[in-house]
């Protein structure tokens, strides 16, 4: 089988690195890309499934991440100030401490924990330390790495620079025998049936194909462009559409986390590299101009770089990424905004369940099945992305007239209902709907964090199962097992030293008001 993939990002390498490891030598594999198109490049950050479904599957060590693409880790999502200014929340990843949301720590009753006090992950990750035990030295392995060598308490996955990360991803594909082929795409050569024949470069080389991956990115050469494929725009269900990137020193400690800050129009990313921090703030350009978002920057991040540039994105998705002998992957098939990391999630999930469950049938029932998948997929990735903003804020436009402004999707209005999320039995009912792709325990951060529980039913809850007798004890016991785990545990700084990586931190990282790290210790507002 001759295999291409047109884009050599992170997207176009998942796709060839997977496909090689599932086919073998019984596909010929060739990645087009020029060198010519630029990187955004801006910090990226995955989900634990990069790490177990990508890079194990694939055989690429973390530590050859850490030691050659700069990555670092990442075990929890943290949101500052969207509950209002102060406010703090964590969504940790498989924490094997605390493993579940249980009801009994969430009491109808103002003396709540925080998630902080009750969660592991998320105390680990605020102390920057990372959640690895390692073993004492005569039970450790001589030939293993510091991950090797440590009890794992939780799931975690990387931080990257996109640049870095590629371009690592090009020497493994080469070292498999992948072929790379530094061109621009001239024009599509269809195939009578409607496939595709070939793709003619602009070199002047046809590169014939029996099947192709389409990560041309936002350029969507092929599935957008070619043959013009439907695409579901869910500009009024997702309000931010533009983007300014930039970076900021590295400063410490660095803590194994994503931030979400919270800003007058959307909200800022932050993401640790070895080297810098990639930041960018995601705002309604219907709301504020450039010029307003700049300024925001410059006052919440006095220390940020380059602030030139700035894109617009179109939430939204292609309803069908596989026609005739075209599958489309990262962007080219889909996005939505960057919180919560899901795309690069996507991407490897697809190309897992394309390659394991539908390709080796590859008729007409299969591609129905395929995107029947797909379409539930995104469907409740997007109904967790809009539950992230149902917050109290009401302090500008955007936060204020979200739900005015915006069209619930289906799912969201049965999972919340009129009052909030209803918790019931361990999970709540609704979510029997939501298979994929977040557990309860996603659900139950982010309600927790945002007060969306419905507390009249979970009151109703707690006086039919007598959770109020014995509470301080249950809390006494959680806080205390998590801060013995804690205590045992690595720092951040240390593992990433220890498994190669280099740092150039520039110092205590400058937080004179509590806008970049609030205290945890600061409840809800």
């Amino acid at each position: 089988m001759n295999i291409v993939v047109l884009g050599a990002g992170t997207a176009g390498w998942i796709a060839a690195l997977m496909t090689h490891q599932v086919l073998g030598p019984s596909a010929t594999i060739t990645v087009i890309g020029s060198t010519d198109v630029p990187i955004v490049g801006v910090g990226e950050g995955t989900t634990p499934q990069f790490v177990t479904h990508f890079l194990d599957a694939v055989g690429i060590p973390v530590g050859r991440l850490v030691r050659e693409a700069g990555c670092t880790l990442k075990t929890t999502v943290r949101f500052s100030g969207w509950a209002g200014p102060g406010s703090l929340y964590h969504h940790p990843f498989g924490d094997r401490v605390t493993p579940e949301i249980q009801l009994g720590l969430f009491p109808p009753r103002p003396d709540r924990a925080h998630m902080v006090e009750t969660s592991f992950l998320a105390r680990n990750a605020e102390d920057a330390r990372a959640p690895f035990t390692p073993l004492r030295p005569y039970e450790a392995r001589a030939d293993g790495d510091v991950l090797q060598n440590s009890i794992h308490h939780g799931g975690f996955a990387v931080h990257f620079d996109a640049h870095q990360l590629a371009a690592l991803l090009r020497r493994i594909a080469a070292e498999r025998g992948i072929r790379f082929i530094d061109s621009r795409v001239a024009g599509v050569v269809p195939r009578q049936d409607g496939g595709v024949e070939a793709l003619q470069l602009a070199s002047g080389e046809v590169v014939r194909t029996s099947l192709l991956f389409d990560a041309s990115g936002f350029s969507r050469l092929v599935l957008g462009k070619h043959y013009r494929a439907p695409f579901r725009d869910l500009s009024q269900t997702l309000r931010t559409n533009r983007v300014i990137p930039f970076d900021a020193p590295l400063t410490g400690p660095v803590r194994p986390v994503t931030d979400a800050f919270a800003m007058d129009a959307g909200w800022c990313w932050r993401i640790p590299t070895q080297t810098r921090y990639g930041q960018g703030y995601v705002y309604d350009r219907e709301l504020i101009s450039d010029d307003h978002a700049r300024a925001e920057i410059r006052t919440r991040f006095p220390d940020a770089g380059d602030l030139s540039r700035a894109f617009d994105f179109t939430p939204g998705y292609f309803e069908r990424i596989w026609e005739h002998n075209v599958v489309a992957v990262g962007l080219a098939s889909h996005f939505f905004e960057p919180i919560e990391a899901t795309s690069i999630w996507i991407t490897v999930l697809t190309m897992r369940e394309f390659l394991d469950r539908f390709l080796p049938h590859g008729d007409a029932r299969a591609r129905a099945d395929f995107h029947a998948w797909w379409s539930l997929l995104l469907e409740r990735v997007v109904d967790y992305l809009y539950v992230h903003y149902l917050t109290p804020r009401r302090d500008t436009a955007f936060w204020a007239t979200f739900r005015q402004r915006t069209t619930p999707p289906p799912g969201v209005r049965a999972l919340l209902g009129k009052t909030g999320l209803r918790w019931h039995d361990g999970a709540p009912p609704a979510l029997a709907g939501h298979p994929l792709p977040f557990p309860t325990a996603s659900w139950g951060y982010l309600a927790d964090g945002l007060g969306l529980w419905d507390e009249a039913a979970l009151g109703r809850d707690w006086r039919f199962r007598g959770l109020a007798e014995g509470y301080p004890a249950r809390l006494a016991a959680i806080r205390e097992r998590v801060e013995r785990y804690n205590a045992s545990t690595i720092t951040h700084e240390a593992l990433i030293t220890q498994l190669g990586g280099r740092w150039e931190i520039r110092g205590p990282t400058p937080d004179p008001e509590g806008l970049v790290n609030p205290d945890w210790r600061t409840r809800r507002a």
